[in-house]
């Protein structure tokens, strides 16, 4: 037996969400993961004068945040 695949869109409708509240938490999840570690790099690296390492390792916190 042959089945049928067709080609679905890896987004999908989830009932009871709309799109405003995903938009919402990929906005705060972009905030959280991207432009926080790029903040406290560039402030620990430009006004405390700390090594690049360990500014680099500074900037992995606010991803733990989203894991809990």
């Amino acid at each position: 037996m042959k089945q049928d695949v067709t080609a679905t869109s890896s987004v999908q409708a989830v009932p009871g969400v709309e799109r405003k509240t995903v938009v919402r938490g990929l906005v705060v999840s972009l905030i959280i993961n991207a432009a926080l570690p790029f903040i406290i790099y560039t402030a620990l690296t430009t006004y405390t004068h700390i090594p690049s390492l360990i500014a680099l390792l500074a900037t992995g916190i606010p991803r733990f945040s989203t894991v809990w």
